[in-house]
């Protein structure tokens, strides 16, 4: 099995290791974050980047909690290129590692 792109240890800590609370989150984190995703995929497509920067805003948290190291300096990334209104190929290639990590991660979680 693919090593884990996500770490469980601060969430666990935040509910003292509460599995019902923390199979609550997980679906939580699942349902919010597979619709954040689809729809800064729309957003970026349509070249609404405000939109973008606002997504990519609300999902950081999640990012941060889940510790899913991979995409922590990258969604930050994403979020300061919409704001600043540049649609280039780096914005493109971190939507894209986006979409490729938080793909796996869900897969990883269900």
């Amino acid at each position: 099995m693919a090593e884990k792109k996500f770490n469980v240890s601060k969430l666990t800590g935040i509910v003292g290791g509460d599995k019902s609370q923390m199979n609550e989150l997980k679906t939580l984190f699942l349902s919010v974050n597979t619709q954040n995703l689809a729809d800064l995929n729309i957003a970026y497509k349509d070249g609404q980047l405000i939109k973008v920067k606002e997504i990519a805003h609300k999902m950081k948290t999640s990012i941060d909690l889940w510790d899913i190291f991979e995409l922590k300096q990258d969604i930050r990334k994403i979020e300061r290129l919409a704001q600043e209104g540049n649609n280039t190929k780096v914005l493109e290639q971190l939507i894209q590692k986006l979409n490729e990590v938080l793909n796996t991660v869900f897969a990883q979680m269900k």
